[in-house]
């Protein structure tokens, strides 16, 4: 949390000069889709048309972290009030303490990612603070709790998940403890993979050469980014929080700007629907309470955008 803190502070410093000439003119592509009083970093949605948001808590405001959205009305908690109402004292095994994601998998059911932690650097509460819950949208109850405080530590900040339902397999990052866990959904047997990596150090024994190919290399240069997204022809949507921008990253690893607009203020999590549209929750977290001292210098009302694609998401991202 320490190197986000800083990451965030050195933005916000920046701000003055990015909100005059060097921010981008708005765009007519870029549509609002909703309009909040409160920062939302992640949107979902079914090809029925159900809405699923969540509520950063960025800015000093309280009330539930997850919720479901009614053809444009005021939001409810979901899956229900009971699961959004963490306080001390209450168990954190059965309560969302701090979600940090949601969306809805390839298989159709919502699954939320709970860091375990009541605030921005505090403590994670373990072991049972830190896990995956899986929502039934059918019944709209909790169907299963994955803990994950066997492979976090206090100072984790889990945040994110995305699937490979043809082993039945979750991949959850670490960016306090930076690490990936690997969750196997069948027995909830979860690791850390690439923790303290050594990528880094140099390589000095020629005999062993013919090893190197086997190693990952770079796919694409990419900005400070809030949030990504997959579409069907396998290109990657990758928020520049610098640019105020979308950038577009081709299955080779080229990428170009989809669109740069004066309102998309820190997308994060983006969202591709059945019809093809990109959603852009412009969340405008760096001018959050958690990096300004306690100060919310968030300028309301908030919005989510949407922007046509022409193309549906990945059908290994999401139903």
């Amino acid at each position: 949390m320490k190197v986000i803190a800083m990451f965030w502070s050195i933005s916000l410093l920046l701000q003055p000069s990015l909100t005059s000439t060097a921010l981008a003119a708005q765009n007519p592509r870029v549509q609002v889709a909703l309009t909040l009083q409160h920062p939302v970093n992640g949107v979902s949605t079914t090809p029925d048309g159900r809405l699923f948001v969540l509520y950063a808590r960025v800015d000093g405001s309280t009330g539930p972290q997850v919720a479901e959205w009614h053809n444009g009305s005021s939001p409810t908690p979901y899956p229900n009030q009971e699961w959004n109402s963490y306080a001390g004292g209450k168990d954190p095994a059965t309560h969302l303490v701090r979600t940090n994601s949601q969306r809805i998998g390839p298989d159709g059911t919502l699954w939320l990612v709970d860091t375990g932690s009541p605030g921005f650097g505090e403590p994670v509460i373990l072991p049972d603070g830190p896990k995956l819950v899986q929502v039934n949208l059918t019944t709209d109850s909790v169907t299963r709790v994955y803990n994950l405080g066997n492979v976090t530590l206090a100072t984790i900040l889990i945040d994110d998940v995305r699937f490979n339902p043809a082993v039945g397999l979750a991949y959850i990052t670490d960016a306090g403890a930076p690490a990936l866990i690997v969750l196997d959904l069948d027995s909830s047997q979860a690791r850390r993979v690439l923790e303290n990596d050594p990528t880094n150090e140099a390589f000095y024994n020629s005999s062993l050469a013919s090893v190197l190919a086997q190693y990952p290399e770079p796919y694409a240069l990419t900005p400070s980014t809030g949030g990504t997204d997959i579409d069907a022809e396998g290109n990657i949507y990758n928020s520049d929080t610098n640019r105020q921008a979308i950038i577009k990253i081709a299955p080779n690893g080229t990428w170009t700007t989809l669109v740069q607009d004066s309102r998309l203020l820190w997308v994060d999590a983006m969202w591709i629907d059945t019809d093809g549209k990109l959603w852009m929750p412009a969340a405008q977290l760096n001018r959050g309470t958690p990096f300004n001292n306690g100060s919310s210098w968030i300028q309301k009302p908030l919005y989510v955008y949407t922007i046509d694609l022409g193309v549906g998401p990945s059908p290994i991202d999401h139903a």
